[in-house]
């Protein structure tokens, strides 16, 4: 007997055996690489059947429907595409690898094929050559991203292939391979599934994950000069100028005796000097004395340093005082800075 019959032998005699603990079995081929059982309370264990994959439609259905769980960061873009070669060549898989930029062939076999690794290879030759058509297929899975084609990696581009079984010469050969990785896998029972990295010298990072986004800057406020008093239903919390704030303000008056508590502490003198300062021809709004130029008293008022304020303001009259002693202190307006209470949604 030859020692090509004594394989053959033997493996006919592999296939017909059947072990003790439930009759681990494989249809054809080597025997499986890892043998599973089944913990059962009454028997111990019990072997579970590796069965192989029928056909590679089967592996590959498999694969394109769990594609993120096998492959973290992979992601399914396309199925046999007749388009890339004109249907010369049809890639069994067009995956994203969303980690490293770049698109990844994905090759299946139900059975050993020396010529596999080279198949992957001239696939990865094709989409080399047709850019466009993967881009195009990004974009169609990606809800129409609008990325071109100089958005990708394509010098990061590899293959994978998965197979029941490969021989050991492809193994070797693809060893120091980098656009390659290779996969055994197995069946168990029509529902576990056992997926072995056995060659190929492609690295597969995952990248870390993005930074998480800078906290959003301080709200400093609404500029005075840009307040709208018909928006603005809540009277603001405070309002700040040259570094100087002034908060706790409860009402719309409460705005107008901030800005000018700021503008005297900041600008006394050149304010002083422009007192009275008016709002119309006839009312004041800061004067020396709590009086305005005909003599009449202000009916409400609040002294801030040596200065009167008058009070007596609707909300909308207030904002324009404001800007008005804003600019009797020849300072712009815009440069106050009006915090209001955060609105939350309806």
């Amino acid at each position: 007997m030859t020692e090509d019959d004594r394989s053959r032998a033997a493996k006919k005699a592999w296939e017909t055996r059947r072990g003790e603990g439930g009759g681990i079995v494989r249809k054809e081929g080597r025997p499986p690489r890892i043998q599973l059982f089944r913990a059962s309370p009454q028997a111990g264990l019990v072997g579970m059947n590796n069965a192989r994959f029928e056909n590679e439609k089967r592996m590959q259905t498999l694969v394109e429907r769990n594609i993120g769980a096998l492959f973290p960061g992979l992601k399914f873009l396309k199925t046999e595409d007749r388009d890339m070669t004109e249907g010369k060549r049809r890639p069994d898989t067009i995956a994203f690898d969303t980690n490293l930029n770049t698109f990844v062939v994905m090759e299946y076999k139900n059975k050993q094929d020396r010529g596999v690794v080279m198949q992957a290879k001239a696939y990865l030759q094709d989409m080399r050559e047709n850019k466009g058509d993967l881009t195009l297929a990004y974009r169609e899975q990606s809800d129409h991203s609008p990325r071109d084609r100089n958005s990708f990696d394509w010098n990061r581009m590899y293959a994978i292939i998965i197979a029941t079984e490969f021989d050991p010469y492809s193994i070797q050969g693809a060893g120091k391979d980098a656009e390659v990785e290779m996969y055994e896998i197995d069946m168990y029972d029509d529902r576990v599934v056992v997926m072995e990295r056995v060659g190929g010298a492609h690295v597969r990072q995952m990248l870390p994950p993005d930074p998480p986004p800078p906290p959003p800057p301080p709200d400093t406020g609404i500029p005075l000069s840009k307040i709208d008093f018909q928006k603005e239903r809540e009277p603001p919390t405070q309002v700040s100028w040259n570094g100087a704030t002034h908060g706790g303000i409860s009402s719309w008056i409460g705005l107008l005796v901030g800005v000018t508590e700021l503008l005297v502490s900041g600008r006394g003198d050149i304010i002083r000097s422009r007192c009275p300062v008016m709002s119309g021809p006839k009312k004041a709004i800061l004067n020396t004395s709590p009086t305005h130029p005909n003599g009449i008293i202000f009916n409400e008022k609040t002294q801030v340093g040596e200065l009167f304020l008058n009070k007596n303001w609707d909300k909308k009259t207030i904002i324009k005082n404001a800007c008005k002693l804003a600019e009797a202190a020849d300072v712009d307006a815009s440069d106050f800075k009006v915090l209001f209470p955060k609105r939350h949604p309806a």
